[in-house]
């Protein structure tokens, strides 16, 4: 809704609780300006009809670790994006010590479950908060032609709230965006999330089909 607001045009899937909530969102929103370019629906990734060279941008926000089975999720998002498309990625990270031992708890390494899906009235495979670290998805990635931008990467979320209230919001940003520039191990261990953009790159049937 934001983007639409900004003059984007913008669709969403989701097969979140929250989406009988949005036609009163929608509602809200529409009092500051034209929310009219949002469309969504709920419904299954792998049940879509497939919107091939669509999309400039796709926004994948805490949503590719519950993707499954992953490669067919990346090649369908691979799908989605136009030429040259970029896809938004903003995930935990999987390399985050303290997350982990929290996960762990929580599933064991049941990390693939399935769940019925009422609406839909089918069973969906579902990843059970199977994060994973920055080099993983680059490998996942890569198998799908889909390569993330160096230059995107943030690493996000490590301060404790005590200190953004000490800084300030911007301050403390801006502080931990220099400390994992700086160190290493507390980038790979100890931040909280990753951000970072995927670059659509062609795949080798395209390639082949450019060649002949």
């Amino acid at each position: 809704m934001f983007l639409a607001l900004n003059g984007y045009k913008v669709h969403g899937t989701t097969l979140e609780f929250y989406f009988k909530e949005i036609p009163a969102r929608m509602k809200y929103w529409s009092q500051y300006g034209d929310v009219s370019g949002f469309t969504y629906d709920y419904e299954d990734l792998f049940d879509e009809t497939i919107r091939r060279d669509q999309f400039d941008y796709i926004i994948v926000q805490d949503t590719l670790h519950h993707l499954e089975p992953l490669q067919a999720a990346l090649k369908i998002l691979h799908d989605h994006l136009k030429p040259n498309g970029e896809m938004v990625v903003i995930e935990e990270n999987g390399n985050n010590i303290v997350q982990s031992l929290k996960l762990y708890r929580q599933r064991g390494n049941k990390r693939i479950i399935e769940f019925y899906d009422e609406r839909l009235r089918k069973t969906i495979l579902l990843g059970n908060e199977n994060i994973r670290s920055l080099k993983q998805w680059a490998n996942e990635m890569e198998k799908q032609s889909l390569r993330i931008d160096p230059s995107s990467l943030h690493y996000v979320r490590v301060y404790p709230p005590s200190l953004f209230n000490k800084f300030g919001y911007s301050k403390a940003i801006q502080k931990e965006q220099q400390l994992w520039k700086a160190n290493s191990l507390i980038k790979e261990y100890f931040f909280f999330g990753i951000n970072f953009i995927a670059k659509h790159q062609p795949s080798i049937s395209q390639q082949e089909k450019s060649l002949s």
